[in-house]
């Protein structure tokens, strides 16, 4: 799991354009947190970046940057580096849990809960004791923020808000290893963290405290919002089945969030329910997706209702003048088609990194300043100012 998250991140990284520059070299004197802050805003600008399905949170952009930056620099070795990273993804979705369905329904989850994730693979690469990791827990608590707005107006808002929840548990697990005196009761005091930002105060009784942070975890393969995924996956599939068939109605059925977040009010297509099912009927492909005359032609013969089925997921039925089928799909998990996202994603980013196999190495040997040099390709100190 770790190894493919790894590689997840480093497509997304290595595929992204950055702006001119001048303006690349914004956070680069800002040592670590400004590496991992880079690092964040890159692995999230496609909007490509993994994802919990079960809690909704992102955390490949938070603790693979936090991991990458701060490891980089404290010298972990590999079985180091999957450690902190383990512990990242287990801290964010402990506390995206504890956060509850409430709190995740008003505030940015991934911001919230992603300092907490930060803060546990800061922590651990700094080898904090308990009593300091603890402290750095508290010190994130203190200084949580996240609006759930940067991620409702579908526009990559939300990005900064996985670099900042990337560099506040930096600071906190710093500030812990420093000895900065901590909240006594960062999460259930009167006005602590939970009373303020909607969180439940005891857990759902009969489930565990303490979250596997990797089970829920799994990529965004297709090119459209995650909530789209297994949709576009079943209508392409529906096609194949029939290829020369006529459409007469696609129904997609899809969880409430889907529908009401990819209404195609904001964002273009990418936030377009319709459009993507519309191009993946057309192309047969999922990985396909740019709306055509072809495909736009079909707006008005696809509907969209609410089901019961997972985040991510999907059931579309075709109505074609053969007959209806139907097809289902799970949000996609690690697979063949992951190989096919990152080639695809390099390609279009003229490059040919094997990100499976740099992730293989940084967890057999560690981080270096070579992988950092790689990933911030030229270096910042080769770029005019």
């Amino acid at each position: 799991m770790l190894a493919w998250t790894l590689a997840d991140f480093l497509a997304c990284v290595l595929s992204t354009d950055e702006p001119c520059p001048v303006r690349a070299t914004a956070f680069d004197d800002d040592g670590v947190t400004g590496t991992a802050s880079r690092l964040a805003l890159r692995a999230s600008a496609q909007d490509r970046d993994d994802v919990d399905w079960s809690l909704l949170t992102h955390p490949g952009a938070v603790v693979w940057s936090t991991v990458l930056a701060t490891a980089a620099r404290g010298g972990c070795d590999g079985a180091a580096v999957a450690r902190a990273a383990y512990v990242g993804y287990r801290a964010m979705a402990t506390m995206a849990h504890r956060f509850g369905p409430g709190h995740r329904a008003r505030w940015h989850v991934t911001a919230t809960a992603g300092g907490f994730g930060a803060a546990a693979a800061a922590g651990a690469v700094l080898r904090l004791s308990p009593q300091e990791q603890s402290a750095a827990f508290a010190h994130t608590a203190a200084a949580t923020g996240g609006l759930g707005q940067a991620a409702v107006e579908r526009r990559g808002a939300a990005a900064f808000n996985r670099a900042a929840a990337a560099s506040l548990g930096i600071q906190a697990a710093r500030a812990a290893a420093y000895g900065a005196v901590a909240v006594d009761a960062p999460l259930d005091g009167e006005r602590a963290l939970l009373a303020l930002t909607d969180g439940e105060r005891a857990g759902v009784p009969g489930e565990p405290g303490v979250i596997d942070g990797l089970a829920g975890v799994g990529p965004r393969t297709y090119p459209v919002s995650g909530f789209g995924q297994g949709a576009v996956a079943a209508t392409a599939a529906l096609r194949g089945r029939g290829r020369d068939s006529l459409l007469a109605e696609l129904v997609v059925e899809v969880a409430e969030p889907a529908a009401r977040l990819m209404d195609g009010s904001a964002g273009g297509a990418w936030w377009s329910l319709v459009d993507a099912v519309g191009a993946a009927w057309v192309t047969g492909d999922p990985f396909d997706l740019e709306p055509s005359d072809a495909s736009r032609a079909l707006v008005d013969r696809v509907r969209t209702v609410v089901g019961d089925v997972p985040v991510g997921g999907a059931r579309v039925r075709a109505v074609t003048d053969r007959g209806t089928e139907e097809a289902e799909a799970a949000p996609p998990a690690a697979g063949p088609d992951l190989d096919r996202k990152w080639s695809t994603m390099l390609a279009a980013a003229d490059r040919s990194e094997d990100v499976a196999a740099l992730a293989a190495a940084i967890l057999r040997e560690g981080v270096t300043p070579d992988h950092l040099h790689l990933l911030t390709d030229p270096p910042p100190t080769e770029r005019p100012r």
